[in-house]
C-alpha cells in the first residue's frame, strides 16, 4: 500500500510544495505524472483539487498499487492570518455514513 500526495499545478501554494517535496529524496517519474520514492507517490495535475475526482483509482490503474491514504498539499488561510500547518480529514467526520450532512 502506498500514500498518494496530490498537487495542482493551477495552485501556486499546492504546486510549490510539491517541487519542495521533489527536491528530497530519490523521486523517480513514473507514468501520469506520478513520482515515486518509497512508499509514497507525488501525483501532479493541471486542475483545482476539487475538479479531480478517484485519484487513488487512476493511480492504482497506472500503478497496479493500493492508495492507503491520499494527502492534498493546498492553501488555507486562517482567519489570524497567522502561518500554521493544518491537516483535516476530508467531508464530516462526526456524522454517520447514514445520515446526510448539513
Amino acid at each position: 500500500m502506498v500514500i498518494l500526495v496530490v498537487a495542482a499545478t493551477t495552485d501556486l501554494t499546492s504546486y510549490g510544495r510539491a517541487t519542495a517535496l521533489s527536491a528530497m529524496g530519490n523521486w523517480n517519474p513514473d507514468g501520469i505524472r506520478i513520482q515515486v520514492n518509497e512508499d509514497v507517490r507525488l501525483l501532479e495535475h493541471d486542475k483545482g483539487i476539487s475538479e479531480e475526482g478517484h485519484l487513488d483509482n487512476r493511480c492504482e490503474k497506472v500503478t497496479s498499487e493500493v492508495v492507503d491514504k491520499i494527502i492534498f498539499l493546498r492553501k488555507y488561510t486562517a482567519i489570524t492570518n497567522r502561518p500554521a500547518l493544518t491537516i483535516h480529514p476530508i467531508g464530516v467526520p462526526h456524522i454517520k455514513e447514514e445520515n446526510v450532512p448539513p
